[in-house]
């Protein structure tokens, strides 16, 4: 990528579809991280992604440039669902996850016992669904989803509502499912923003959408199936994440990146999407 001009925000980019595969995994539904350059790898453990994109970030923080990087999992929960757990923001519940998620380096984890535990502190059945580990089901989940929903929260978020096509993060398991890969991810980036205190960004929680973007580092919530992936014979998960990079780099004058990151949100949406929800990049 060019040096960065006086228009743009940003100078580095990165773009990452997560796993949440219980085994090392590389190909398709696996992880894949595209940056500038013209650079994608394929790392086969969650772990393994995580001193990738913590090198990224040293070596951004090191040359004093500016970097974002987008992740394909939500960042957040629907409004209220934290109050239900006994939480109280987005910022708890990271903190919560980074606190019992345990994922080793060849992608074994605890996920299904987290969500469980939450299922349990929640009035009815659910939220969480889906599993997919041979062993027997954690008390408190559900292989399916539930008939009849009794919670004090939406079953989606807002942004989800609005991208009909993207799943609801209750879903844990089963094509087109999020929930594994938010749990997961959010506990990964939480342990990044911890090993970089100061440096990183969530955005919209942090960043109040566009009106503070001066950290160096940005984390921020993508959808790339919002973007056009041209055909190719390559894995289609590395195709998509080189066309959202692609996207990112060509729009990075600085009123495109600002229209990005400031959707028109108002009232208790844009509260929620705040405090709680969080939002994608481009909706």
């Amino acid at each position: 990528m060019a040096s960065r001009s006086d228009s743009d925000l940003f100078d580095r980019f990165a773009v990452v579809d997560w796993s949440g595969a219980n085994v090392p995994r590389t190909g398709a539904d696996s992880i894949w991280i595209a940056r500038s350059a013209g650079v994608s790898s394929n790392p086969a453990t969650r772990h393994d992604a995580t001193e990738q994109i913590a090198a990224l970030i040293e070596d951004a923080l090191r040359s004093g440039e500016r970097l974002m990087i987008g992740f394909d999992f939500a960042f957040g929960f629907p409004a209220g669902f934290s109050r239900s757990v006994g939480l109280q923001d987005w910022a708890s519940v990271w903190a919560h996850l980074h606190a019992h998620i345990e994922d080793d380096a060849r992608n074994r984890s605890n996920r299904f016992a987290v969500a469980a535990a939450w299922n349990r502190l929640c009035p009815g059945e659910g939220p969480f669904w889906g599993y997919t580990m041979k062993d027997g089901l954690p008390d408190g989940l559900s292989r399916k989803s539930h008939a009849a929903w009794t919670h004090p929260f939406t079953y989606k978020r807002e942004a989800e509502r609005r991208e009909r096509k993207a799943s609801p993060v209750f879903k844990l398991a089963y094509t087109g499912s999020v929930g594994s890969q938010s749990l997961l991810g959010i506990a990964r980036l939480e342990g990044l923003r911890r090993r970089f205190p100061g440096k990183i960004a969530i955005w919209p929680f942090e960043t109040d959408f566009a009106d503070d973007l001066s950290a160096p580092i940005v984390f921020a919530e993508i959808y790339p199936s919002r973007h056009a992936v041209a055909d190719g014979q390559a894995v289609k998960d590395r195709r998509q994440v080189e066309a959202v990079l692609r996207d990112f780099e060509a729009w990075n004058g600085e009123a495109l990146v600002r229209q990005l990151f400031a959707p028109s949100l108002v009232g208790t949406v844009r509260d929620n999407a705040l405090q709680e929800e969080g939002w994608l990049l481009g909706l």
